[in-house]
Order: C-alpha cells, then structure tokens, then sequence
C-alpha cells in the first residue's frame, strides 16, 4: 500500500542573513513511501529552539529522527522527500538538520540529488549533487546552512537520498531531521547544455569545479585529474576528460586497494573522453626514464591483501572502463607504460589509443601484471610503439579482444604469458613477433599480419601450449605458425580454415564435419552520441505520489527524447516492467544503482526497425521480445530474448536463455550455479566465454547453432552436469578449464542426434598443465 503523509509549516520567520533578510518559506512535506516515521515533523519547528534567543537559529534536540524511510528490505524503498510552498517561491537556500538520534546518525541523508518543480509532474535537477553533513548526535546540533548555486523559482522541492552514513543502500533505512528554506535571489536565465553529457548526469567533469583543469596541451593537469579520481574512485563515477590534451607529470592512479592501504571498495572505476581524436592524455617528455622501474601512465588499481606469506590478488575489482583517449607516453621515456588495465566480472578498455612518442617504453597496454585479471573486453584498441604492444599473464579470469592494431613493436607485439585470450580481427605491422603465446589457450581469428625487415626470418605466430587459429593472413614473415606444444604442423603461409595445436578437430558422430561452424558474424555500429537536449532523465519524470520509478521509466522513454539515462547518482526502484518503444534508440544507465523486483525488467517491445542500444545497466533483466534488434554492453544484467530481433551482447555478466534469433556475443561472463546460457532454436555466436561454478554452461537445443571462440570454464564447485550439451543441433566449441580445487568436469560434451547420446569424457581431450587440472577444447564439433 503506498501512502503520502503531509507535514506543514506555518510560520514565517524573519531571519537575518548578513545584510538580507530572508524568509522561511511555508511549506508541507510528502513522502510516498509508507517508512517508519513520517515526514510530519520534518518542517514543523517543534523540538526546536532558539538558541541563542531571539536569533531565529534553531538546535536539534538530541533525540529526534523525524522522517525514516521503511524498515526491511532496502530494494523496496527509494527515500525522496517532497515539499510544497503552495505556491511558487524564488529560494537561494536552506538550513539542513540531520538524522541526530545517538546511535543512529549512521541513518542520516548523505548524498542528496535536489529537484525543483512547479506542478510535481516534470521535475528539474539541479545539477550540483549535494551532501549533507553527519549530526553529532547530541544537542546544540544548529545543523548546516546550506547555498543553492543559484536560485530557483518553484512550488515544488524535493530531496532524493542517495546514500546514508552507512553507505545506503545497504543499509536498512534512511533518516532526516529538519529543514528550513529560505526565500531569496534572483533566478538567473537557463544555461545552455555543452558536451557530451547532461549537467545533470552525474558525470565527473574534470574542467569543472572543484578540479580546473586546463586541457591546453600547456598546463601540467596531473594534480586536477588524480584529484577528481581519489573524490570519485569506487562509486562507479565517470571521470570525464572533454576533448583537449591533458599535460601530466606523474602516473594517475586509481587507489590500489590492499592489505596496507584498505580503501574498502571494489573497482568499479572508471575514465573517458571524447574520442581518441579529441582527448589525450600526454605524459611530459623525459619524465619516466628508468626502464628498470617502469610507470604506467594510467593505472586503474586493484585489490589484494597478505594471506600470510605474500600479497594475493583477488577477483572482487569489478566493472572498470577505460574509453575514448590517447594517452601518449610523449619522447624520453623508456620506463612508460602506457595503460595498466585490471577488473574483474566486467570490465573494458574501448577505443583508446597508446602511443610512445619516440617508440620507447615498456608496454602499452599491461594486463599481466598481477593474476587473476578478468575477464574483460578490449575492444578498438591501437597500439604504436614499446616492446610490447600488449602483455597478458596469469591463467584466470580471461580476457577478449576484437579490432586490435598494433605497430612498431621492438620485442613483440603481443605476449600472452599464460591467460585464456580470444582475439579477432588483430592487425600487426613490424619486425617482430606478431603473436606469441608462450603459455595459455590462445584463439585467435581473422588477423592480417604483416611483418617488416627482419620478420622474415620469424614466424608470425608462436605457439607453446594450446591454440586454436582461423582466417590468418600473413605477409613478410618466414612462418605463419611455429607450434612449439603438440602434434599441430608448423604452417608456412596464409590460411582461411581452421588450425588446432592439438592436430585435429573432435566430433562424437561419425559424418560430422571436422571443421569449426564458422557462422556470420555481424558488427553493429555504435550511433553518433545525441545531442543533450534529447537526453530524457529518468528522475525528472516521477510524480510525487509515486513509490517507485516504473511510471516514470515509462514517460521519459514515451516522452519523445532519443536517448532516456538514468543519472549516476540515482537510485532507481522497479516493480513493473518498463517497455522500449517509440522513437528511443540509446538507453544510458550510467552504472546507476537499480533494483528491479517483483519481476520487473526492461522489455524491447518496439517494432520499428533499427536497434535500440543500451549501456552500463546493472542489476536489472533486460528481454528483447521485438523484431527490433537490441545491443546491450558494458552490463550486469541478465538477458532473454523472446523475439525475433537480433542481440548483441558485448562485456556482459549475467544469465542468458535465447530463442529463435541470431546472438552475437563478445565476453560473455556467466557465474550462477547450474545452466548459464540457453540457445533454443536461434543461432548463437560468442567470442570469450568465462563462467564460474558448477552447472551446464551452455544448452543448445531445437536445431539451434553455438559457436564459442575461446575462454575459460573456471570450476570453483563441483557438480555432475555436463560442460555442454547439445540436442539435435550444431556446436562449435573452443574452450580451457581451470578447476584448481573442485573436481573437474567429467563430461565435457553430451551430444544427443535422433535419439542417440554420445559423450566427450574427461581425458579424452587435451589437459592443461598439471597445476590447472583442466581439460582444454581446442575444436570440438557437433552436429
């Protein structure tokens, strides 16, 4: 049951302010939510006295709590408070008293998105996120006096609580004390949007306040940028740098979290600019020069902790990004790296350029520099310079790579020294090594390869332990496979089919081919950012006597806008579906925290043609039950698809059932127990596969296709179903294992035609080094 509980304030009180005189503003307060204690007493000056007298200025006695969103589960309540003047007012500021009850300031409003209205129906938000200052708990509380950055003329003023003192949501309920605003000002004319985003979307602007940098290629911007990271690092915050170049002189640096520097939070760090183009990030010549001591340029942090004998990096830095900029290493630094990239679940590196101004320094972009890194997707990434233009290491999580080019390498371009990789559509030009994999699975597909002066006495790619290869296509080189690890032939010029380390494909029926399924691939094109002023925020559509954001989900995508996004900031409460329709084509979650229940999920259900693209979601299923077609990335989100439309699926973590359409996926990541991934019917296509636990990782049934090009199965439970299965279908796998202490899988296929079943045992495919003790496919067949 939802109810709206009213609190009015009667009195109008002059108050000295310097030498204006201001007004308290009459006012009622509403809270949709049913809570525990109501907002009756929020305005209401009782239990609060003059202090000293005569002053107007008010204390807080010690007990009072006042306004408490619900007890429970905190997926039910979205604490916003409203307050109606009655009529429209012009107000520059108010005075906050907090949640002051001893032992309970932990409950007191932190984090607080202000909006301003004149019919409770279209709201604006101020884009300046506020915070209100923890209460003392004791009495002589005279709360805090706080300025709006310019005065509003509104009837309407409401309150969104975004987090508490105890990091809410994650705590049970949230609390205020009082609030008095103050009449004042002149309201100033609108400010036009500029940039990539909103005002109000919650994006860290580096050239904004408090931070100024410059971005003039002349300004050392080392001490704004790291400033801006260390306010913002682990609060899934964008830190974004608009176009220009950003002069630095020392390494940027996201908090590594470890046992000597406990920070608390767990990745979800991220940067971007406007273009490789547009933005760069330029290290200051003759900087970083002790190459025995290298420095990366960017760094997104991690987590460890001492277990005891050493540091141990763990698997909990989720969902970083790094995307749209140069970060040039600039002349005289043969100790730079360029970008040192970790994350876990989720993660991606998107269109960045690393460029070594003179072709020195170390690396490019360094994965390998602690285990247990992944799974993630690189995607458009250019690399020039360094010895090496990539660096993978470890044998966990797993990481993806599409549309890699890297030139002028001194040593190798890419070194994998041990992880699962699955790359396609890698270009390479030097005189060096074009892939080697030292250890590790490798999948690579549909490389050109070109190799310059001493390459032709190389070979493009070398192999020492497991790989799979298709469509290469070498030129300069000596060799295109040296295969150091199983019975696979070296290969001496370019090829299109399918190369296995191993020797040969496997299949369970007799007049299967031998050979991968190969299926299409498509590519969808990212659309042009719109322009702000057709960006819908989700908040700005929620009437008062709502309890949730379902409604206002809806109006914001019916509402003719383009793109719908949630601010960052935002805490979002779904109990209904919320339907994709009519003209919206970006759907823009900007990581903001969503708790979908009662069933709830975003359904596709838009017939016009074309795709609807959305982006950073987290914790709320997405269904395309369309014929459009639905692009999802950079997500935590599960994702059905009950239409005809195509998906396309790119860093997701999440659980999958797909019927009859096509499926495109670059790093899938799939954890829970038991099935992961359905395919009933449709034709599915994954580049970078990685789950975790026991359970079938993927079914396919009623004719369908899978193809899986590469990652890990990393077992950390044990179970009896099979790694796959498949009925009467077509399967084309490609996959290691992992199981360091679990038992492994015992069956890796199970494979039924007409009613006859056939199993891939363990054993009887290759096994990982001893200390894996997984299975590898390198190539199996089916169907």
């Amino acid at each position: 049951m939802t109810r709206t509980l009213f609190a009015f304030l009667t009195i109008g009180l002059a108050v000295s302010a310097g030498a204006q005189t201001v007004t308290i503003v009459e006012a009622k307060a509403s809270s949709a939510q049913v809570g525990y204690l109501g907002p009756q007493n929020i305005i209401d000056p009782s239990g609060l006295t003059e202090d000293p007298p005569g002053s107007k200025n008010f204390r807080l006695s010690s007990g009072a709590l006042n306004y408490t969103s619900g007890y429970g589960n905190p997926n039910d309540e979205a604490p916003l408070v409203h307050f109606d003047f009655g009529r429209a007012v012009t107000v520059n500021r108010f005075r906050v008293w907090n949640a002051n009850g001893p032992g309970y300031t932990w409950r007191g409003f932190k984090d607080v998105t202000i909006q301003y209205s004149q019919n409770a129906l279209k709201w604006v938000t101020i884009p300046e996120r506020f915070q209100f200052a923890q209460a003392p708990g004791q009495d002589a509380y005279f709360g805090e006096l706080k300025n709006l950055p310019r005065p509003i003329r509104a009837r309407y003023v409401r309150f969104c609580c975004n987090s508490t003192w105890r990091n809410f949501p994650q705590s049970d309920v949230a609390s205020l004390g009082r609030v008095a605003f103050y009449s004042g000002g002149t309201v100033p004319s609108p400010t036009p949007e500029m940039g990539r985003f909103p005002r109000d979307a919650g994006v860290i602007n580096v050239q904004d306040a408090p931070y100024f940098a410059k971005g003039d290629g002349v300004t050392d911007d080392t001490a704004a940028i790291q400033r801006a990271i260390l306010d913002w690092e682990g609060q899934d915050k964008q830190i974004y740098l608009p176009e220009g170049t950003y002069v630095v002189s020392a390494p940027l640096r996201f908090t590594a979290n470890t046992s000597a520097n406990r920070n608390w939070f767990f990745g979800r760090n991220h940067l971007r600019g406007d273009g490789k183009d547009e933005t760069i990030i330029r290290l200051k010549d003759r900087t970083f020069t002790n190459a025995a001591a290298p420095q990366s340029v960017l760094s997104t942090g991690l987590i460890s902790f001492w277990n005891g004998s050493w540091e141990e990096t763990t698997a909990d830095w989720f969902n970083c990004s790094i995307r749209d900029v140069t970060i040039d290493t600039g002349m005289g630094n043969p100790g730079a790296k360029g970008l040192e990239f970790y994350t876990n679940n989720v993660g991606s590196v998107r269109d960045v350029r690393i460029v070594s101004g003179d072709g020195q320094g170390e690396v490019g972009l360094e994965l390998g520099h602690a285990d247990k890194n992944g799974p993630l997707l690189i995607k458009g990434l250019e690399v020039s310079g360094f010895k090496l233009g990539v660096h993978t290491g470890a044998t966990v999580n797993s990481q993806t790579f599409e549309d890699i080019t890297l030139t002028g390498q001194t040593d190798k371009a890419f070194f994998n020294d041990g992880q699962c990789v699955s790359v396609r559509r890698l270009t390479t030009t030097g005189a060096v090594p074009a892939f080697v994999n030292r250890y590790g699975f490798a999948t690579v597909v549909d490389a050109v390869l070109t190799g310059t002066g001493g390459a032709d006495k190389l070979a493009a790619i070398t192999n020492g332990e497991l790989l799979f290869a298709r469509n290469i296509q070498t030129s300069g080189f000596k060799f295109t496979i040296d295969n150091q690890s199983g019975t696979g032939k070296d290969i001496v010029n370019s090829f299109g089919g399918s190369y296995v380390s191993t020797g040969s494909p496997q299949t369970l029926f007799a007049g299967t081919p031998a050979r991968s399924l190969n299926l299409p691939v498509a590519d969808v094109t990212v659309p042009d950012a719109d322009p702000a002023s057709k960006w819908a925020n989700v908040r700005n559509f929620r009437w008062t006597t709502e309890s949730d954001d379902s409604a206002a989900f809806q109006r914001a995508i019916d509402s003719g806008a383009t793109t719908v996004y949630l601010p960052a900031d935002a805490r979002i409460i779904l109990r209904t579906d919320v339907l994709v329709r009519k003209n919206v084509k970006n759907l823009v979650g900007l990581y903001a925290n969503i708790a979908a229940v009662e069933g709830a999920r975003i359904r596709s259900v838009s017939p016009v043609a074309g795709v609807v693209f959305a982006e950073q979601f987290k914790y709320v299923p997405f269904e395309n039950a369309s014929s459009r077609g639905l692009s999802i990335r950079d997500a935590e989100v599960s994702v059905r698809g009950t239409g005809t439309g195509d998906l396309f699926l790119e860093n997701i973590a999440g659980e999958f059932a797909f019927g009859k359409q096509r499926v495109w996926g670059r790093q899938i990541n799939s954890e829970p127990e038991g099935l992961k991934i359905s395919n009933a019917g449709g034709k599915l296509w994954i580049l970078g596969l990685k789950t975790e636990r026991a359970g079938t990782l993927i079914q396919t049934t009623g004719g369908g296709s899978t193809e899986v090009l590469g990652g890990l199965c990393y077992t950390t439970t044990n179970g009896t179903d099979p790694m796959f299965t498949s009925v009467d279908s077509k399967v084309s796998l490609s996959l290691a294992e992992v199981a360091y202490g679990p038992t492994p899988y015992g069956i890796l296929v199970r494979e039924t035609k007409a009613g006859v079943q056939k199993e891939l045992l363990r054993g009887q495919a290759p096994f990982r080094y001893s200390w894996m003790n997984g299975s590898a496919l390198l190539l199996f067949r089916g169907g």
